[in-house]
């Protein structure tokens, strides 16, 4: 049992088909079903129940398939990060974000990354909303891969010379203190927040200019006691003493332990990774692959 074996075996599970298998590995039918029938062989049970019409897996096999793709991912990932450190130029990898991007835990998930890099060397940055505007013509700033929020990206999600991945979905929510009566709610509406106090961003603030192209028009100038503030912690302090709920995305209540509440009239400042084509080092591609992964289970 090889490698190769095992991924002509995956590849029949996942197509259901040894034809459609035989085109997607580049390879003939007849070969194909030779090493499947050597690989039986050798561990002694069927995997596929063949008919004209069909190919479903045994129940032996369904097992065997599902391991067989973790595999194969684990394969994957040793021959990148062979490839990663055999690179003459593999050493630094230039990642730039938003600020914003704090509460997504992303320089946790590039710590973690990092221990599976080796001796890489990582140069991490945050840019301010003006040099993001300048990002895809800035000559001078290096960089490799950028991670920034649907509201910053514009300028470059949308031409020819970068590639994109969704990385997360981060719907705006109410945050609130879990004792605050309107936490008893599945979720509510702009209306029913007319009489609390609510913190919102700096005027001068990006988040502030943020609300204002997804708020109804003068929501904000409507309320008796707003609260600004351009800070987290001000933010979250005013919460958690009850004196106020804020509208703020979902990552910030995982961020700080805050209790939420949905929107109903929700929307979201979702987050991307972005980089230039084309993709020159493997270190780059396998950045992309491990951060999709990783938070796949916040879409």
């Amino acid at each position: 049992m090889d490698i190769q074996q095992i991924k002509y075996a995956v590849a029949i599970y996942q197509q259901r088909s040894f034809t459609k298998a035989a085109i997607q590995l580049h390879v003939t039918q007849p070969l194909l079903s030779q090493q499947i029938s050597a690989l039986e062989q050798e561990i002694g049970f069927s995997l596929f129940s063949r008919t004209t019409r069909s190919v479903t897996p045994t129940q032996h096999g369904e097992f065997f398939c599902v391991q067989a793709a973790a595999v194969i991912r684990e394969y994957d990932t040793l021959c990148t990060l062979v490839s990663i450190h055999s690179e003459a130029d593999m050493s630094t990898l230039n990642i730039v974000t938003a600020p914003r991007i704090s509460s997504i835990e992303l320089p946790a998930v590039i710590t973690e990354y990092y221990k599976l890099g080796g001796q890489m060397k990582i140069n991490y940055r945050e840019l301010e909303h003006s040099e993001l505007l300048s990002l895809h013509d800035n000559m001078e700033l290096p960089w490799d891969v950028a991670v920034l929020r649907q509201n910053d990206n514009a300028a470059l999600k949308n031409r020819s010379e970068f590639g994109s991945k969704l990385l997360c979905r981060d719907p705006v929510v109410l945050l609130c203190h879990d004792s605050h009566p309107i936490r008893q709610q599945q979720s509510v509406s702009l209306s029913d927040l007319n009489d609390l106090n609510i913190v919102f961003g700096s005027p001068d603030s990006q988040p502030y200019h943020d609300f204002l192209m997804t708020l109804p028009e003068d929501y904000i100038k409507s309320r008796n006691i707003p609260i600004f503030s351009n800070s987290h912690n001000m933010m979250k302090e005013l919460v958690l003493s009850g004196l106020a709920v804020a509208l703020g995305n979902r990552s910030l209540a995982y961020h700080y332990g805050l209790s939420f509440v949905p929107i109903d009239e929700s929307w979201s400042n979702d987050v991307y990774i972005i980089w230039k084509k084309p993709i020159r080092k493997a270190v780059i591609r396998h950045f992309i692959d491990y951060l999709t992964d990783y938070y796949s289970d916040w879409k």
